[in-house]
């Protein structure tokens, strides 16, 4: 009998997605706009870098921040000081990656600032580290655009890190370079890392709007991987680039969490980042056209408010002329055929919005807005 088990104080505030009660009144067949993966082939330099690997069955532990040649191909994406290999750290995925940095700043009593909406893994992090989340807000009316003055006014004594992430997942926002120089600098006077999540920079509608922090700042710790922009979620491979100095009480995070990412793994993302840009180039064409076809039907819907996303491949869309709740609202979308995430995932700033992802095939989402919309009116 487990019944008396006591679990740790800090399991409190995790709880099941609610995305999983969703898909499970979802009926068979229903379009799904919840899923947040790219339904393209990875990239065929990756696939046959690990045939090849296994054909030489060579797998071994690769002790430390990962396989060199790999970390070489993470450092040349950055300039300096984060373009050598001894400021990269190759993660299971962006998880991981912000997992170490997470557990590497945050502590009891401290707190993180995050924004309003924020992907849920990062945000339940905080509470688990013992510290508490203070929220700067990202709005409809700005366009989700981080306000710098918002930071900055709430960097306090015990303020221990600052979340960022560009493009945003739930919203396509990009973050403006002007905005990541004056955050940066606000917490960098203040000795706070800021740690930007950047694992939809390969997507991004306008490239030279998409700026990294590490182009900003000499002090920043940047998340990303190959994911979305290669279509490589399976594989599980992620980084994290810091300065120099910090990378080996980070490493040593990272080894407490994992051994190493699988090293078939990172043999298939070190081909794909070295030979894989085509592909890269082919899936945002791919992710250009799609969004075009969702913004096309979302704009047939009456009394929807939405923003174009910058990046990602998001909308994140106000329905409360619909309904008030979000999550309510998915719940009987589901179990109607269509598939979406509700805001209130993402913070209550979300509630009275849905996200809808634009992952499915074409024709998926020609006819998944439609029936998204025709399950709209009939709210009313």
């Amino acid at each position: 009998m487990t019944e008396g088990f006591r679990f740790a104080s800090r399991t409190r505030s995790l709880e099941p997605a609610i995305i999983g009660k969703i898909r499970e009144a979802a009926p068979p067949g229903a379009i799904d706009f919840a899923l947040g993966e790219p339904i393209e082939p990875d990239p065929l330099a990756a696939r046959e870098a690990a045939r090849r690997h296994l054909a030489e069955g060579a797998s071994r532990y690769v002790f430390g921040p990962g396989m060199p040649e790999l970390r070489k191909e993470i450092a040349s994406l950055y300039p300096p000081p984060y373009d050598h290999e001894d400021c990269v750290i190759v993660t299971v995925g962006t998880a991981e990656a912000n997992a170490v940095a997470t557990l590497a700043f945050a502590e009891p009593g401290s707190e993180v600032l995050l924004p309003s909406l924020a992907f849920p893994p990062s945000r339940d992090l905080i509470p688990f580290c013992g510290a508490r989340q203070t929220e700067y807000p990202v709005s409809f009316e700005n366009h989700f655009h981080v306000v710098p003055e918002d930071v900055d006014s709430r960097i306090g004594q015990e303020t221990s890190m600052v979340l960022l992430n560009s493009p945003s997942n739930p919203t396509g926002a990009v973050q403006p370079s002007a905005v990541l120089e004056r955050v940066s600098e606000a917490a960098n006077a203040s000795n706070i890392p800021v740690v930007s999540d950047e694992i939809y920079s390969g997507l991004c509608y306008s490239p030279s709007q998409c700026v990294s922090l590490a182009e900003i700042s000499e002090k920043g710790l940047i998340v990303n991987g190959v994911s979305k922009s290669h279509a490589m979620t399976g594989w599980r491979v992620g980084w994290l680039v810091a300065p120099r100095e910090l990378i080996q009480k980070l490493l040593a995070v990272h080894q407490l969490l994992v051994t190493c990412p699988p090293v078939l793994s990172q043999t298939a993302a070190c081909a794909a980042l070295r030979d894989g840009k085509d592909h890269q180039r082919e899936i945002l064409t791919v992710f250009e056209k799609k969004r075009r076809l969702m913004t096309e039907g979302l704009q047939k819907i009456p009394h929807l408010r939405f923003h174009v996303p910058e990046g990602a491949f998001y909308f994140f869309v106000d329905t409360q002329a619909y309904a008030e709740s979000g999550a309510e609202l998915a719940l009987r979308l589901a179990k109607k055929g269509v598939l979406v995430v509700p805001g209130e995932v993402f913070g209550a700033a979300g509630r009275g919005f849905l996200r809808l992802s634009f992952c499915a095939k074409e024709t998926e989402i020609t006819t998944g807005v439609e029936r998204f919309g025709e399950l709209l009116q009939e709210e009313l």
